[in-house]
C-alpha cells in the first residue's frame, strides 16, 4: 500500500493518487493528466468508479450486472496506453459517488484526486453540488479538475510552466502558497499569485502587505493585485499568462464551476494540513493529516 499522505508543509510529494472516473469524455481527457504526474512522481494510481446504484435498485440481478459492465470498463482504463510504466489498480465502490471517493481517498492515504468535469457548454448550467465541486470543497487531498475539452497536457514530461494561485485575505491563504510555492518549484514553473481589490479601495493596502509577507521572495513568484472579484482577476489573469494550471487556496472551491467554465487547462484545489471536517457516507469526522 502508498505510504501515508504528508502535510502540505512537507511539498508537493504525489505518491498515491486516486482517478476517480465515470467513462465520460471529460474523465477520457483528465486520464492523460492523471498518467502524467504519476510518471513524475513516481506515483502509484487507483483508477476508482463508483457505482451509484439508486435505492429502488437494490437487487441482486442488477448489482450484478453493473459490477461486470463496470469491471469491464476499467478494465480498458487501466490498459491505456498512457499508464505504460506507471502502477494502476482499478477499484470498484458502490454508493454516493463524492462519498465513496472521499473514503476512498481516505483509506488509501491519497496525496490527490483526479477528476473530469463536463464540456463548457453543460457547465454554463452546472448546478450546485457537482461531484467536482463537491470534491473541490470536501476533499482531504487536493483535487486536479480537468473538463471534457480541456487543453492536453503543456509538456511530454507533464510538466507545468506557467501557474495562477487564486487566494484572498483568508485563513487559507498561507497554505495555499505554500503548497502552490513548492508545487510551482518542483517543476520549475513561473507562479502568479492572484488577489483580488476592492474597487473602493477599503483595506487595499493593509490586504496587500499582510499578503506580501506570505509570498516567497524567490524569483519566478509574483503576487499580482487587481481590482475586482476573485473570479475577474484569476481569470484574466491566467488567461493573460498562458496558465497551464490554475491553482484555488483552501477556502475557494467553491470558484471551481465558474473557472472551469472559462479556462481550458486544469484547475487544483489545495486542502489544508491542519485539522478539518472530512465528510463520510453519514456525518462527517475531524481528521488530521500525518
Amino acid at each position: 500500500m502508498p505510504p501515508s499522505i504528508r502535510s502540505l508543509d512537507a511539498g508537493p510529494a504525489l505518491r498515491c493518487i486516486v482517478f476517480a472516473s465515470d467513462f465520460s469524455p471529460a474523465s477520457q481527457a483528465a486520464l492523460p493528466h492523471a498518467a502524467r504526474l504519476a510518471r513524475v512522481f513516481g506515483a502509484f494510481v487507483y483508477a476508482l468508479y463508483v457505482i451509484e446504484i439508486q435505492p429502488w435498485e437494490i437487487c441482486p440481478e442488477v448489482t450484478l450486472q453493473s459490477r461486470i459492465d463496470a469491471t469491464q470498463l476499467l478494465d480498458e482504463v487501466t490498459r491505456s496506453k498512457e499508464w505504460d510504466g506507471i502502477r494502476v489498480q482499478a477499484a470498484l465502490r458502490h454508493g454516493s459517488a463524492v462519498a465513496q471517493i472521499i473514503r476512498f481517498a481516505q483509506e488509501h492515504s491519497a496525496d490527490l484526486i483526479v477528476t473530469g468535469a463536463g464540456s463548457r457548454h453543460r457547465l454554463r448550467h452546472l448546478l450546485l453540488g457537482s461531484v467536482a465541486e463537491q470534491l473541490a470543497q470536501t476533499a482531504p487531498c487536493p483535487v486536479l479538475t480537468i473538463r471534457s475539452d480541456a487543453n492536453p497536457p503543456a509538456t511530454e514530461e507533464g510538466g507545468f510552466r506557467n501557474i495562477v494561485l487564486a487566494t484572498g485575505a483568508n485563513a487559507g491563504a498561507a497554505a495555499g502558497i505554500s503548497y502552490a510555492a513548492k508545487f510551482s518549484n518542483r517543476f520549475g514553473a513561473r507562479l502568479w499569485i492572484a488577489h483580488s481589490l476592492r474597487p473602493d479601495g477599503g483595506g487595499n493596502d493593509s490586504e496587500r502587505s499582510w499578503l506580501s509577507k506570505l509570498v516567497p521572495h524567490r524569483e519566478g513568484v509574483a503576487p499580482i493585485f487587481e481590482i475586482g472579484t476573485v473570479e475577474q482577476v484569476t481569470v484574466m489573469l491566467a488567461q493573460r499568462e498562458s496558465a497551464d494550471l490554475v491553482m484555488l487556496a483552501p477556502g475557494l472551491g467553491w470558484l471551481l464551476p465558474k473557472l472551469v467554465q472559462h479556462l481550458a487547462c486544469p484547475v487544483m484545489s489545495v486542502r489544508y494540513a491542519i485539522p478539518m471536517i472530512r465528510p463520510k457516507s453519514f456525518g462527517a469526522e475531524i481528521a488530521l493529516n500525518s
